[in-house]
Protein backbone atom coordinates (compact mmCIF):
# COMPACT_ATOMS: atom_id res chain seq x y z
CA UNK A 1 0.00 0.00 0.00
CA UNK A 2 2.77 2.32 0.59
CA UNK A 3 4.72 1.41 -2.37
CA UNK A 4 2.04 3.35 -3.98
CA UNK A 5 1.88 6.36 -2.00
CA UNK A 6 5.49 7.40 -2.55
CA UNK A 7 6.34 8.74 -5.92
CA UNK A 8 9.65 8.42 -7.10
CA UNK A 9 11.74 11.91 -7.02
CA UNK A 10 12.98 12.46 -10.76
CA UNK A 11 16.87 12.92 -10.56
CA UNK A 12 17.86 16.83 -11.46
CA UNK A 13 21.39 16.46 -13.54
CA UNK A 14 24.21 18.17 -11.65
CA UNK A 15 26.76 20.27 -14.24
CA UNK A 16 30.34 21.01 -12.65
CA UNK A 17 31.85 23.98 -13.66
CA UNK A 18 35.26 22.98 -14.76
CA UNK A 19 38.12 25.44 -12.91
CA UNK A 20 40.50 26.05 -15.37
CA UNK A 21 43.86 25.70 -13.45
CA UNK A 22 46.71 27.84 -14.29
CA UNK A 23 50.09 26.40 -15.50
CA UNK A 24 52.49 26.05 -12.55
CA UNK A 25 55.14 27.65 -14.99
CA UNK A 26 53.13 31.03 -14.71
CA UNK A 27 54.10 31.36 -11.10
CA UNK A 28 57.67 31.12 -10.84
CA UNK A 29 58.28 34.60 -12.05
CA UNK A 30 57.39 36.22 -9.27
CA UNK A 31 60.34 34.73 -6.69
CA UNK A 32 62.99 36.27 -9.23
CA UNK A 33 61.63 39.20 -9.10
CA UNK A 34 62.14 39.68 -5.40
CA UNK A 35 65.30 38.40 -5.67
CA UNK A 36 66.45 41.03 -8.43
CA UNK A 37 64.73 43.44 -5.94
CA UNK A 38 66.28 42.09 -2.94
CA UNK A 39 69.75 42.19 -4.78
CA UNK A 40 69.05 45.72 -5.91
CA UNK A 41 68.47 46.67 -2.06
CA UNK A 42 71.25 45.27 -1.00
CA UNK A 43 73.88 46.44 -3.84
CA UNK A 44 72.30 50.18 -3.41
CA UNK A 45 73.45 49.44 0.23
CA UNK A 46 76.99 48.20 -0.54
CA UNK A 47 77.34 50.94 -3.13
CA UNK A 48 76.48 53.72 -0.55
CA UNK A 49 78.33 52.51 1.85
CA UNK A 50 81.57 52.13 -0.28
CA UNK A 51 80.64 56.02 -1.48
CA UNK A 52 80.62 57.17 2.69
CA UNK A 53 84.00 55.36 2.82
CA UNK A 54 84.88 57.11 -0.21
CA UNK A 55 83.75 60.63 1.26
CA UNK A 56 84.97 60.30 4.25
CA UNK A 57 88.74 58.82 3.31
CA UNK A 58 91.57 61.49 3.60
CA UNK A 59 95.01 61.60 2.07
CA UNK A 60 97.91 60.76 4.69
CA UNK A 61 99.95 63.73 5.06
CA UNK A 62 103.50 64.17 3.64
CA UNK A 63 106.40 65.80 3.85
CA UNK A 64 108.37 67.84 0.67
CA UNK A 65 111.90 66.16 1.49
CA UNK A 66 113.11 68.13 -1.58
CA UNK A 67 111.76 71.64 -0.19
CA UNK A 68 113.41 70.87 3.28
CA UNK A 69 116.49 69.37 2.09
CA UNK A 70 116.66 73.01 0.44
CA UNK A 71 116.14 74.75 3.88
CA UNK A 72 118.52 72.75 5.07
CA UNK A 73 121.00 73.07 2.63
CA UNK A 74 120.60 77.11 2.45
CA UNK A 75 121.36 76.94 6.46
CA UNK A 76 124.69 75.17 6.13
CA UNK A 77 126.17 76.93 3.31
CA UNK A 78 125.15 80.56 5.15
CA UNK A 79 127.14 79.03 7.82
CA UNK A 80 130.27 77.42 5.75
CA UNK A 81 130.59 81.11 4.86
CA UNK A 82 130.66 82.16 8.54
CA UNK A 83 132.66 80.18 9.59
CA UNK A 84 135.65 80.85 6.04
CA UNK A 85 135.03 84.51 7.51
CA UNK A 86 135.86 83.78 11.17
CA UNK A 87 139.03 81.47 10.21
CA UNK A 88 140.06 84.04 8.30
CA UNK A 89 139.79 86.98 10.52
CA UNK A 90 141.46 89.92 9.84
CA UNK A 91 143.24 87.92 6.78
CA UNK A 92 139.93 88.33 4.99
CA UNK A 93 140.39 90.31 1.65
CA UNK A 94 136.62 91.44 2.26
CA UNK A 95 137.96 92.56 5.78
CA UNK A 96 137.67 96.45 4.29
CA UNK A 97 134.63 96.36 2.47
CA UNK A 98 132.53 97.85 4.99
CA UNK A 99 134.63 100.77 5.96
CA UNK A 100 133.18 104.41 5.13
CA UNK A 101 136.21 106.54 3.64
CA UNK A 102 136.11 110.18 4.93
CA UNK A 103 136.42 111.82 1.28
CA UNK A 104 136.08 115.84 2.22
CA UNK A 105 133.71 115.27 4.95
CA UNK A 106 131.51 113.20 2.81
CA UNK A 107 131.52 109.78 3.76
CA UNK A 108 131.32 106.81 0.86
CA UNK A 109 131.31 103.11 0.60
CA UNK A 110 135.41 101.38 0.41
CA UNK A 111 134.13 99.44 -2.18
CA UNK A 112 132.88 102.47 -4.38
CA UNK A 113 136.50 104.10 -4.77
CA UNK A 114 138.84 100.37 -4.05
CA UNK A 115 139.39 96.83 -4.10
CA UNK A 116 141.43 94.47 -2.13
CA UNK A 117 143.51 91.53 -2.36
CA UNK A 118 146.41 89.56 -0.80
CA UNK A 119 150.13 89.16 -1.93
CA UNK A 120 152.05 87.44 0.52
CA UNK A 121 151.83 89.28 3.78
CA UNK A 122 150.32 91.98 2.40
CA UNK A 123 146.64 93.88 1.74
CA UNK A 124 147.30 95.25 -1.51
CA UNK A 125 144.44 98.17 -2.29
CA UNK A 126 144.02 98.51 -5.68
CA UNK A 127 142.45 101.97 -6.01
CA UNK A 128 140.45 103.29 -9.11
CA UNK A 129 141.69 106.93 -8.36
CA UNK A 130 144.63 107.99 -7.04
CA UNK A 131 143.30 110.59 -4.78
CA UNK A 132 141.70 108.37 -2.72
CA UNK A 133 145.08 107.11 -1.05
CA UNK A 134 145.16 109.37 2.07
CA UNK A 135 141.59 109.31 2.38
CA UNK A 136 141.67 105.20 2.93
CA UNK A 137 145.37 105.14 4.91
CA UNK A 138 143.31 108.10 7.33
CA UNK A 139 140.13 105.86 7.66
CA UNK A 140 142.22 102.80 8.05
CA UNK A 141 143.90 104.38 11.03
CA UNK A 142 140.78 106.09 12.59
CA UNK A 143 138.82 102.14 12.83
CA UNK A 144 139.25 99.35 15.05
CA UNK A 145 141.27 97.39 12.94
CA UNK A 146 144.55 98.48 14.32
CA UNK A 147 146.04 98.97 10.90
CA UNK A 148 147.97 101.33 8.59
CA UNK A 149 149.20 101.46 5.15
CA UNK A 150 151.26 103.39 2.79
CA UNK A 151 151.15 103.86 -0.74
CA UNK A 152 153.57 102.01 -3.43
CA UNK A 153 156.25 103.74 -4.77
CA UNK A 154 156.28 102.29 -7.65
CA UNK A 155 152.48 102.32 -8.62
CA UNK A 156 150.32 105.18 -7.29
CA UNK A 157 147.29 102.84 -7.99
CA UNK A 158 148.25 100.81 -5.30
CA UNK A 159 148.33 100.52 -1.71
CA UNK A 160 149.93 98.32 0.64
CA UNK A 161 148.58 97.22 4.34
CA UNK A 162 150.63 94.36 6.59
CA UNK A 163 148.67 91.34 7.43
CA UNK A 164 148.16 91.20 10.96
CA UNK A 165 149.94 88.62 13.02
CA UNK A 166 148.35 85.47 14.28
CA UNK A 167 148.90 85.31 17.75
CA UNK A 168 147.14 82.53 20.61
CA UNK A 169 145.11 85.13 22.01
CA UNK A 170 143.74 85.46 17.93
CA UNK A 171 143.28 81.63 17.56
CA UNK A 172 141.59 81.62 20.68
CA UNK A 173 139.31 84.71 20.27
CA UNK A 174 138.29 83.07 16.59
CA UNK A 175 137.69 79.52 18.06
CA UNK A 176 135.21 81.28 20.23
CA UNK A 177 133.52 82.85 17.42
CA UNK A 178 133.17 80.03 15.82
CA UNK A 179 131.36 77.80 18.74
CA UNK A 180 128.80 80.58 19.36
CA UNK A 181 127.90 80.62 15.34
CA UNK A 182 128.00 76.72 15.29
CA UNK A 183 125.42 76.69 18.35
CA UNK A 184 123.23 79.52 16.80
CA UNK A 185 122.80 77.57 13.74
CA UNK A 186 122.36 74.05 15.23
CA UNK A 187 120.10 74.97 18.25
CA UNK A 188 118.78 78.52 15.75
CA UNK A 189 118.21 78.11 12.31
CA UNK A 190 118.02 74.42 11.32
CA UNK A 191 115.93 73.76 14.72
CA UNK A 192 113.66 76.13 13.48
CA UNK A 193 113.37 74.19 9.92
CA UNK A 194 112.87 71.19 11.72
CA UNK A 195 109.89 72.65 13.88
CA UNK A 196 107.96 74.09 11.31
CA UNK A 197 108.31 71.30 9.06
CA UNK A 198 107.21 68.95 12.25
CA UNK A 199 104.56 70.82 13.54
CA UNK A 200 102.81 71.39 9.69
CA UNK A 201 102.75 67.66 9.28
CA UNK A 202 101.65 67.05 12.78
CA UNK A 203 98.63 69.01 12.41
CA UNK A 204 97.90 67.71 9.00
CA UNK A 205 97.83 64.34 10.24
CA UNK A 206 95.25 65.49 12.87
CA UNK A 207 96.15 62.63 15.46
CA UNK A 208 98.29 62.54 18.14
CA UNK A 209 98.76 59.26 17.19
CA UNK A 210 100.51 58.04 13.98
CA UNK A 211 100.10 55.50 11.70
CA UNK A 212 102.76 53.37 10.25
CA UNK A 213 102.74 55.29 6.94
CA UNK A 214 102.91 58.51 8.72
CA UNK A 215 105.23 57.44 10.81
CA UNK A 216 107.31 56.32 7.99
CA UNK A 217 107.24 59.84 6.37
CA UNK A 218 108.57 61.51 9.94
CA UNK A 219 111.23 59.35 10.56
CA UNK A 220 112.50 60.18 6.97
CA UNK A 221 112.28 63.48 7.43
CA UNK A 222 114.26 62.88 10.91
CA UNK A 223 117.17 61.10 8.75
CA UNK A 224 117.34 63.94 6.49
CA UNK A 225 117.84 66.40 9.95
CA UNK A 226 120.43 64.52 11.09
CA UNK A 227 122.61 64.57 8.28
CA UNK A 228 122.87 67.98 8.27
CA UNK A 229 123.61 68.46 11.75
CA UNK A 230 126.31 65.88 11.06
CA UNK A 231 127.40 68.03 8.61
CA UNK A 232 127.11 71.07 10.21
CA UNK A 233 129.73 69.63 12.92
CA UNK A 234 132.16 68.19 10.34
CA UNK A 235 132.61 71.96 9.14
CA UNK A 236 132.77 73.49 12.63
CA UNK A 237 135.54 70.98 13.39
CA UNK A 238 137.53 71.32 10.29
CA UNK A 239 137.10 74.83 10.84
CA UNK A 240 138.59 74.31 14.33
CA UNK A 241 141.34 72.18 13.17
CA UNK A 242 142.51 75.12 10.70
CA UNK A 243 142.31 77.93 13.03
CA UNK A 244 144.47 75.97 15.93
CA UNK A 245 146.97 74.62 13.57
Amino acid sequence: MFRSIVRAVPRTPIFITPIRLTALSQFHTTPITFSQKRKQKKNGKSEHAAESTTDTHTESPTIDLTKANEKFNNVLEKFSKSATSIKLGKSDARIFDKLEININNEFVPFTSIASTSIKGRHFIITLFDPSYGKHIISSLIDSDLNMSGQIDPNNKFSLKVPLPSITTETKQEQVKQLKEAFEKVKNGSLAGVRSDVRSKFLKDAKSSRLGDSEQAVLDEFEKLHKSYIDKLTNIFKTTQSAILK
